[in-house]
């Protein structure tokens, strides 16, 4: 992966891409926990924490149900 990438939203904003992972299943919620990432892939929660240059996992549920939300 290079440096960020950026682009323009539809209302003049920059977008900046600082990241880039592949993950099995699709993405359906992404929040902000105390500083850390939660996403919600298929029926599996994660919990990231950002480095400065990478995103480690550092915990994971696999639910009984795929999460929405």
């Amino acid at each position: 992966m290079g440096g960020a990438t950026s682009m323009e939203s539809g209302n003049g904003e920059l977008i900046f891409e600082v990241y880039l992972k592949e993950l099995k299943g699709v993405v359906s919620a992404i929040a902000s926990l105390q500083g850390h990432l939660l996403v919600s892939s298929s029926p599996k929660i994660s919990m990231h924490k950002w480095t400065g240059t990478e995103l480690n996992v550092i915990d994971s549920y696999d639910a009984p149900l795929y999460v929405m939300e």
